[in-house]
């Protein structure tokens, strides 16, 4: 949730290694030279995603600048799209902020732009848009952080795919460096 500080971002620790689907405590949270990627699906995304920004290291923060390295990465990996999926998706969702700006990326990778103020979430999102849905109806004052470790905590209860540690930290919004698409 962007705030006028910066991006308050939240993630759980569970995550699958390979085909195997063994859970293994893991951030999901890649963060290179002031952005931060927060990535959803198989471990290997991590991974993917870290390449995906340190390719954009002293260039421009740009939502679609990521979304082709993320592609290039993908193919290094021999990681394809799943079959009969057009356009193509890879099954994964993914938040990218630098702190001033907050986007999403669907499994198709492709970027959606989100106002300060608002409430997004990855993965098990279903979980998590109920508990800020909960909060708006009996506790509005409460604030980012706080929303973040509810939704946490209601997806980690309620989803097979979520657990471990819950995490929610700022990223700080540096410089006043604007994208457009």
């Amino acid at each position: 949730m962007l705030t006028p500080d910066g991006c308050w971002v939240g993630h759980d620790s569970q995550a699958t290694l390979g085909d195997d689907h063994r859970l293994v405590d893991q951030s999901k949270l890649v963060e290179v030279d002031g952005m931060v990627a927060l990535v959803t699906g198989p471990s290997l995304t991590l991974t993917c995603a870290r390449a995906a920004l340190s390719g954009m290291v002293g260039g421009e923060f740009h939502p679609l600048v990521f979304a082709v390295n993320l592609r290039e990465a993908f193919g290094a990996v021999g990681w394809e799209p799943e079959p009969d999926m057009r356009p193509p998706n890879w099954g994964v969702s993914i938040l990218l902020t630098d702190g001033r700006e907050l986007w999403s990326f669907d499994g198709r990778l492709a970027p959606h732009p989100h106002p300060r103020g608002e409430f997004v979430a990855a993965g098990s999102m279903e979980y998590a848009y109920g508990a800020n849905h909960a909060v708006d109806a009996v506790r509005p004052e409460l604030g980012p952080q706080d929303r973040l470790a509810v939704a946490l905590a209601a997806s980690c209860q309620y989803s097979t795919w979520c657990g471990g540690r819950q995490v929610v930290r700022l990223v700080e919004r540096r410089g006043e460096r604007v994208t457009s698409v």
